[in-house]
């Protein structure tokens, strides 16, 4: 495996990487009727896409280390989302 680095200039580049990673790390479980394709489909409603700028914006307005505010909303959502969907 290889690092790549990503470049996230703005903050919707930001709510984007955080969307995809997510429904990656979703899909990557395995779990029928969570793949790619659906877990990509939820993470980018406009709700969630909403809900994920609020928190970043929040985070990064009280200072808060980006990689560590992207981790914990990525986290959170998993969490909502397994949660949500009683996996």
């Amino acid at each position: 495996m290889t690092a790549k680095t990503v470049h996230l200039n703005t903050t919707t580049d930001v709510v984007a990487y955080i969307a995809a990673t997510t429904a990656q790390a979703i899909a990557n479980k395995g779990v029928t009727g969570h793949n790619l394709e659906t877990a990509v489909h939820r993470m980018t409603s406009d709700r969630v896409l909403s809900q994920i700028r609020a928190a970043y914006i929040r985070r990064a307005q009280a200072g808060q280390h980006r990689s560590t505010a992207i981790t914990r909303i990525a986290v959170g959502l998993i969490t909502e989302y397994r949660t949500h969907y009683g996996i």
